[in-house]
């Protein structure tokens, strides 16, 4: 292979470890948005369920004022997507490694 040829494999490599990054990020933020409606919920829940955590149509409000319960928080307590969400962290890191271990043998 000449030097050209192992500049530009370099080159390619650097690009789509950059991009595998980017995803791993991206993939974080998504996360930490998650975290962020449930650490709200943990809130809720510990200093005012009796307003914050009311479903229309789920709950009984008892006679309180309630507030209903906006359809993200429910979306960010779905177990199922939790598990995805970490499953896309676990493979953009692994790529991003595998890249980088790919990167360091040229």
């Amino acid at each position: 292979m000449s030097p050209d040829e192992k500049r530009e494999q370099k080159v390619r490599l650097r690009i789509e470890l950059e991009e595998a990054e980017e995803e791993l990020n991206h993939c974080r933020e998504a996360a930490n948005a998650t975290s962020d409606l449930l650490a709200q919920l943990a809130e809720w829940l510990r200093v005012s369920p009796v307003e914050n955590i009311y479903l229309a149509g789920r709950s009984i409000h008892h006679g309180f004022e309630v507030r209903p319960l906006p359809q993200k928080y429910v979306q960010a307590f779905d177990f199922k997507g939790l598990i995805s969400v970490a499953d896309d962290i676990r493979k953009a890191q692994r790529r991003v490694l595998d890249l980088q271990t790919r990167l360091a043998k040229l």
